[in-house]
């Protein structure tokens, strides 16, 4: 069983510009909170919030939404694996699991640096980014030795 994650890079990268709005945006929700100089941005697009009756009620609720969905992504790049097992190819994160096995792919395509392996019904696929992925080298090596390089037979 083969399994290929994001790189190392990419996670580190994603999860730093992650955190940093997650970080800016919990500092907002703490300004009725905490006290802040009269001249403070921060307070002063507080004060520009409660001066509007739905802006009140609507910034934290943005805001938590903005929080919960950083999370998610940071979650979402430590989850993201595709497998290569006996019979199969999975490819799964936190939004979705695709299988196909062996038996029902008809091939693959490369377009862009982002592998699309096509099952006999061309009703179920999988796409995978090249560009993301730890050991990309390996898994296209993996799909030429069992599969059929579509781009080659369309021409």
């Amino acid at each position: 069983m083969n399994v290929y994650t994001i790189s190392e890079r990419l996670k580190s990268f994603i999860l730093f510009f992650s955190l940093l709005p997650i970080i800016t945006f919990c500092g907002l929700l703490l300004i009725p909170f905490i006290s802040l100089p009269s001249n403070s941005g921060a307070l002063q697009f507080y004060i520009f919030c409660r001066s509007s009756s739905y802006l009140c009620y609507l910034m934290p609720v943005l805001i938590v939404l903005s929080i919960i969905s950083g999370v998610l992504l940071i979650v979402n790049i430590f989850e993201r694996r595709v497998i290569f097992t006996r019979d199969s190819i999975i490819s799964k994160n936190m939004f979705s699991y695709k299988r196909l096995k062996f038996n029902e792919i008809k091939g693959f395509i490369i377009k862009r640096s982002v592998v699309y392996i096509v099952s006999n019904s061309n009703k179920k696929y999988i796409s995978i980014n090249l560009s993301s992925l730890n050991r990309a080298d390996n898994l296209v090596r993996n799909l030429e030795m069992r599969f059929k390089n579509l781009d080659f037979n369309a021409g």
